[in-house]
This record gives structure tokens, sequence and C-alpha cells, in this order.
């Protein structure tokens, strides 16, 4: 089994621990890309992968940007005009859309029957079927919400993965491990997947800029007269002013400061990690302490300071 997690080979289930700040979901997506890309390019996919980790990880539309990557046009072909290698998807060529829209050929998304919160027997037996077809191309399947399956329809699924069709890859995607017969997780490569932070939840679905809102307001308003010019409460006030509280701000804006560090570790030089890394344990800090009802205040003034001190330092 292979995993680009660390822990993966652990049977607890302790992929589904929420609170975890060990890595964060740009980090897992990074790594379990490049795993893909490297199987992709020596053309050695496994027939079985199982996507683990919290409903707001995006796994599924993970499975789906991996799944284009197979079929996007602008993937390198061999003289004989067979796919090669790897590219990331256009999202734009006719294959990439059509499979966003559901209605690729070679591609089949499946989940819990409609208006039910299961996944029966029926829904496997398409599943084998179709990974059977003669064609001229691989097929994925992508099964959302494994854990939905009826104790037939998991026997069925487990037959399918023990006589695999060639040129079939099965995509599973659930929350935890623990919910899935043992010997369908056992011959699945195990993919995991943390909670997203809220800044990075937002990130993924629209692009977000380094920065987030809050922490680019603060940010700017930072220098060595900021506590003789600024009111602070004003200004916590004014990151979020939807939030029912200064700690609820506060929360956030840790956040962002959280999701810019771990940003920043994946691309700063050998020169400026420990910089980073010390900054991102006192945010991580301060959100503990924060979590464990220190001042709202206080944590607020620590992290200004170590801004200020940031910034001075750049300019």
């Amino acid at each position: 089994m292979i995993s680009p997690i660390p822990d993966s080979d652990s049977d607890s289930d302790s992929d589904s621990d929420s609170d975890s700040d060990s890595g964060s979901v740009q980090d897992a997506r990074a790594l379990a890309r490049d795993y893909f890309r490297r199987a992709i390019e020596c053309g050695r996919l496994s027939h079985a992968y199982l996507l683990v980790g919290p409903e707001d990880a995006k796994k599924e539309r993970f499975a789906v940007e991996l799944t284009k990557s197979l079929f996007c046009a602008t993937r390198p072909k061999s003289e004989s005009g067979e796919p090669t290698g790897y590219v990331d998807p256009c999202g734009s060529c006719a294959p990439c859309r059509s499979i966003e829209h559901g209605n690729h050929a070679g591609v089949g998304r499946y989940g819990p029957v409609e208006g039910k919160q299961v996944i029966d027997i029926d829904t496997i037996r398409d599943v084998t079927e179709r990974s059977h077809f003669s064609r001229d191309h691989v097929f994925v399947a992508i099964l959302e919400g494994a854990e939905g399956m009826t104790v037939p329809a998991a026997n069925a699924l487990l037959k399918t993965l023990e006589e695999p069709a060639g040129d079939f890859v099965l995509i599973l995607t659930t929350p935890s491990m623990g919910v899935l017969l043992p010997t369908i997780v056992s011959r699945c490569h195990r993919v995991l997947f943390p909670r997203l932070d809220r800044f990075e939840a937002s990130a993924l679905e629209s692009g977000a800029p380094d920065f987030g809102t809050a922490l680019d307001t603060l940010f700017s308003r930072l220098d060595q007269s900021f506590y003789a010019r600024e009111d602070p409460k004003a200004v916590i006030k004014a990151l979020d002013e939807d939030a029912d509280n200064n700690r609820v701000r506060i929360r956030g804006l840790l956040d962002e400061v959280v999701a810019h560090l771990r940003g920043q570790l994946a691309r700063v030089g050998p020169l400026e990690i420990d910089r980073v890394a010390d900054d991102l344990s006192l945010a991580l800090e301060l959100r503990r302490a924060l979590d464990g009802n220190v001042s709202a205040d206080l944590i607020f003034e620590r992290l200004v300071d170590r801004l200020m001190a940031r910034k001075a330092s750049a300019s």
C-alpha cells in the first residue's frame, strides 16, 4: 500500500481527527498530486484508491481533477497516439468539460441512490459491468460516500476489487476507513486528507489571494505608531463586521495567518524556512490559547507584535 500522507498505515481512525494542526489540505493535495503524477508518468496507476477525510476536505473534487488529467486533450501522446505522461488538466477542452458535466464515456460518478442514504447493490453492479466493457481507453469510476454501501453492495464491490478488469481505476471516498470492510480497505491504496481550515476552504473554492481579507486589512494598518493611532477593539471589529464577537473575529484572523504561513512554507528558500516555521508555531500556539479561553485581547496583542516585527524587518 502506498500513501503520500504520513501515518496512513495506522488501523485507527486518526485520519478523521479534525483537531490536528500537523498539516494542511494544501499540503495533502500537493503530496497526493505529486504521487499520482509519478504513477501516471510511470504507467503504474493502481486499480483502486481510497480517499479518506472529512466532508470539507474536497476529496471528490480532487478525484474529478485527477480524472481530468487522464483524459485532458493537452495530455502528451506517444508516436502511436496513446496518451502518455502527466499533464495538469486545462479544464476547458471537450474531455475536461464533459467530465465536469458528468457525461464523459470514460468516467462514471456514483453515490447514494436518489432520495436515500445508501449505495445499493445495483449501483455496484453497474460499476462492475461498465468496467468490463470493450473500449480503447481507461474507465474511471468514482464512488462517493462509499461508507453508504449496503452489505450486499460492499460484498459485490469486494469481488470486483479481487478480480479487477484491465484499464479500470476505482476511486472511493469516505470520511473514515473504519466504516468500510477491512478487506475493501486492504485492497485499496489509501490517500488521507486532513480537515480544511476555514480560510483554506475559501481559497480552494475561489482561488483566494495569499493573504485573507482580515489579515490583509490588518497588515496594511500596521506600523510603529499603530497603538498610538488605532483603537485595537475598533480594529478587531473591522476585521469582520458580521461576526458575533471579537473572539470569533480573532479566531478567523488566526485561521488566515495559519493558512498563509503554511503556504509560505512550501515556497520559501532554506534561509527563510526557520523564520516561517517559528511564525507558524506561534500562530498555532495563539490559536490553541484562544480556544482555551485565554483573553482575546492578549492574543491579538501578541499577534500584532509579531506581525509588526516581521513587517519592519521586511521594509
